[in-house]
């Protein structure tokens, strides 16, 4: 099992147990593993890092509605806004290393 796979299956369990589980740094927490799976694997096709940034972006908007679902719709919203959370911070991760890729290329 590659550390990308690790990361991918960590953050989802991590995004399903901050539902559960209170802790006060779950969102530290998640941001985290975002980081480093960002950090870690960059991105380097533009339209898969657009893709990142897109459901960092829409994916909390889209799970709004799903609180209408009795029962189990907030809790499958606060999962996606986890989620979310480390999208967020994967496309930070991804942004900063195309920015370092781009400085690096005008500089030399």
């Amino acid at each position: 099992m590659n550390a990308e796979r690790v990361l991918t299956f960590a953050s989802v369990a991590a995004a399903v147990l901050a539902v559960f589980v209170a802790l006060e740094y779950w969102a530290l927490i998640l941001l985290a593993l975002g980081l480093l799976a960002g950090f870690m694997n960059p991105e380097g096709d533009p339209v898969q890092r657009m893709v990142i940034l897109v459901a960092a972006l829409g994916l909390p908007h889209l799970a709004d509605s799903l609180d209408v679902i009795p029962q189990i719709g907030g809790h499958i919203n606060s999962i996606i806004d986890n989620v979310a959370a480390v999208l967020a911070g994967t496309a930070v991760a991804n942004f900063v290393m195309a920015l370092k890729d781009r400085l690096r290329c005008c500089t030399s």
